[in-house]
């Protein structure tokens, strides 16, 4: 009767399953309809057993899985993306585009004008005594002042050209303005299969990792 009870106990004794899972680093396993606490090691009874498993930004997995009478197995488990998350990936890339394009790079323009003038500005007065004194030069001891003509002339079109940096770049700021604030952020949404709560899902601009904001379903 104890033989028979001690057997029946060992058979009973669970196996410590380690998960390796290709997915996100918020990883929910459900077993026979049961959500385990959150862990890569996991005590299970030996058997064949239904497992789902599911990570923000990649598709629910469900499958079967057969555990063996030993001390501890491992298991790989590889997710698959979610493609609405890819999908938001290139919007959201596409949307970084217009708000620089419209926005970041016209200031950008305005702001390198606006930098660089009062330097052209002190730089060109410069150049231009320097021609006057060529010039001087060359009318009364036949000196050549086309190196000094050239110069200035460069400076000149810098000097100018900064003006219109600054004046353009301003001018397609405002112009755009309107257009920048009706531009609407991609947003992804996905729900944990698992506790029904909805998920608002952003990219780190930084690192390019997801970020998970929590929403309660009610």
């Amino acid at each position: 009767m104890l033989f028979v009870l001690s057997v029946s106990l060992s058979a009973q004794d669970s196996t410590k399953v380690r998960f390796f899972i290709n997915g996100g680093s918020s990883v929910f396993i459900k077993l026979d309809g049961e959500i385990l606490p959150v862990s890569n090691f996991q005590n299970i009874v030996p058997g064949e057993h239904r497992i789902e498993v599911w990570s923000p930004t990649y598709k629910l997995y469900k499958s079967k899985i057969t555990i063996p009478e030993k001390d501890s197995v491992g298991h790989y488990i590889e997710l698959k993306p979610d493609p609405a998350f890819i999908d938001y990936q290139f919007a959201m890339d596409e949307h970084k585009q217009k708000i620089f394009m419209r926005r970041t790079a016209p200031l950008m323009l305005a702001g390198a004008g606006l930098v660089a003038l009062p330097f052209l500005h002190v730089f060109r007065k410069n150049q231009h005594e320097i021609l006057v004194q060529e010039n001087f030069k060359s009318e009364y001891f036949r000196v050549s002042s086309e190196s000094a003509e050239s110069r200035y002339n460069t400076v000149n079109a810098l000097y100018f050209g900064s003006i219109g940096a600054a004046v353009l770049g301003t001018g397609l700021y405002f112009a755009l303005r309107n257009n920048v604030k009706s531009l609407k952020k991609p947003v992804y949404n996905q729900k944990n299969p698992f506790t029904l709560e909805n998920f608002r899902i952003s990219l780190n601009q930084i690192n390019r990792a997801p970020e998970i904001g929590l929403q309660l379903s009610f």
